[in-house]
């Protein structure tokens, strides 16, 4: 009544558990004439199915976890490093898509990244590319003028350049010659894109003068959305083969 698979080696057929439990009491209840026996058997067997429920579900959740536990080990190695140097999880990446600084002293290894089924891995499009950070390196206290490129997650803004838009999918403003970024600490347009004749602030980038840095570049959002005075500002990723101010800088 039990155990009626044929052979322990056979694959057991898929079960509804009250299905089961209710066919073999009705076998019970037209089989066996002894009360006491046939409670017995019908407990039995409902605790049977329970306990195998309760080991599939804990099965199952052994398995989840373990192959969360995969994932994380399948962590490109850059990400890894990176999140655990900021005390953040990878699950603060909201995006499908990430480039990966990691800078010693004022270069850099700059890798791209993209997210597939829950899973990191390099872009094998673009790869991994040597790249440059500030001349002072990195920090994680950015102030004004200290050459230092800011360490964090960030995301990107809008994209920019003298020349014609390369084809991204980002808004991207062609620069003339009235395109301006803020870097006056004492202006309320400090860190910020300014198209404007009317000039009111005592330091600015003129964009269209950095070529070829700015052929092409992307805006970093650093201290972007609550603007601090003074902590640092026109941080960009764009054309370079030198170390920069504070900006990322890769090849054209």
């Amino acid at each position: 009544i039990i155990n009626n698979y044929p052979n322990q080696g056979q694959q057991r057929p898929q079960r509804q558990n009250d299905d089961l439990i209710n066919e073999r009491v009705t076998i019970i209840n037209a089989d066996i004439t002894d009360d006491n026996l046939k409670d017995s058997l019908k407990n039995y067997i409902a605790n049977v199915y329970v306990k195998e429920k309760d080991a599939e579900e804990s099965s199952s959740e052994s398995e989840t976890e373990s192959k969360s536990k995969q994932d994380d080990a399948k962590l490109p190695e850059a990400i890894s490093n990176g999140l655990s140097q900021l005390g953040r999880s990878i699950d603060d990446i909201k995006s499908t898509q990430l480039v990966v600084v990691s800078a010693s002293g004022n270069t850099a290894r700059v890798g791209f990244y993209t997210r597939d089924n829950g899973l990191w891995a390099i872009d094998s499009s673009i790869g991994e590319v040597s790249g440059f950070v500030g001349r002072n390196g990195v920090t994680s206290n950015k102030h004004e003028g200290d050459g230092c490129t800011p360490k964090g997650i960030y995301d990107f803004g809008f994209a920019f350049g003298v020349n014609d838009n390369p084809g991204t999918s980002l808004e991207y403003r062609k620069v003339n010659s009235n395109c301006y970024w803020i870097d006056d600490p004492e202006s309320d347009k400090y860190n910020q894109w300014v198209e404007s004749t009317d000039i009111t602030w005592k330091s600015a980038e003129h964009l269209i003068d950095k070529v070829p840095h700015y052929n092409y570049a992307i805006a970093i959002n650093y201290n972007y959305y609550s603007v601090t005075p003074g902590a640092g500002s026109a941080i960009f990723f764009h054309v370079g083969s030198n170390p920069t101010s504070g900006c990322v800088a890769v090849s054209e």
